[in-house]
């Protein structure tokens, strides 16, 4: 007696069945349509790494999906590499992928047994290079551990380089195109110029002063009129020409 019922009430059940299957093909098609595909970049706070080397980096490429882009994997990607402190990755519809990053910055260049290894301020090693080209002052007086050199994302850690890395970053622009080199003893620090000036820095207290009265010293000898073989700013406000 209740089987016309049964069959009504299987009925439903089977359109409902159909139906929801059809949506879900229609919104998966919807969802990987080109309508979604990745086509535009919103990258933010890049220096130096290229819109092409960050996608690369995250994992992400052109045209795929926007919804098959996973952004927490691709943010922890970023991270991993040694040239990237922070970021961030959002989905913008339809098809724009946001890229906030804050990289880590080179202040000085150390010898390297495959040519030269460039550091940020924390003595992490962030890339290598062949060739001493990279406009950093080259850090000097602490030796490297044994073996082979240290790779980017490696932090280097020592009294005589933390105080070699407190110098070169503390540098204005001004005499980051001038000093060539930041050699760091147990007796303190000295710099030279890439014209051969010797510039005893000692401790790193006072360190900007030191830095302003080396700036305007350098700058008055522009002309070329003294010969300076030494420059001692140990006490800032007395320097002593030599």
């Amino acid at each position: 007696m209740d089987m016309p019922q049964d069959r009504e009430t299987m009925g439903r059940s089977f359109t409902l069945a159909v139906t929801l299957f059809a949506i879900t093909l229609a919104l998966l098609f919807v969802l990987q349509s080109a309508l979604f595909a990745v086509s535009s970049v919103q990258l933010v706070g890049a220096r130096h790494l290229t819109e092409e080397e960050i996608l690369s980096i995250a994992g992400i490429s052109m045209g795929d999906s926007l919804f098959n882009v996973d952004v927490r994997r691709a943010r922890e990607r970023l991270l991993a590499h040694p040239r990237i402190e922070q970021a961030t990755v959002r989905r913008r519809l339809p098809a724009t992928i946001h890229v906030e990053v804050v990289e880590r910055v080179p202040v000085a260049i150390m010898p390297h047994p495959e040519g030269f290894a460039a550091l940020d301020a924390q003595g992490r090693v962030l890339m290598l290079s062949e060739e001493l080209r990279l406009p950093y002052p080259l850090l000097t007086g602490f030796d490297l551990p044994e073996g082979s050199g240290p790779e980017p994302g490696t932090e280097l850690r020592s009294p005589e380089l933390n105080r070699a890395l407190t110098v070169a970053s503390a540098l204005p622009p001004s005499l980051l195109a001038t000093v060539g080199e930041v050699a760091a003893t147990a007796q303190g620090v000295t710099l030279k110029t890439r014209d051969g000036i010797d510039v005893l820095i000692g401790d790193t207290s006072q360190l900007e002063e030191k830095l302003q009265t080396l700036s305007d010293i350098l700058r008055s000898l522009a002309d070329g009129r003294e010969s300076v073989r030494q420059i001692d700013v140990r006490i800032p406000r007395t320097p002593v020409l030599r």
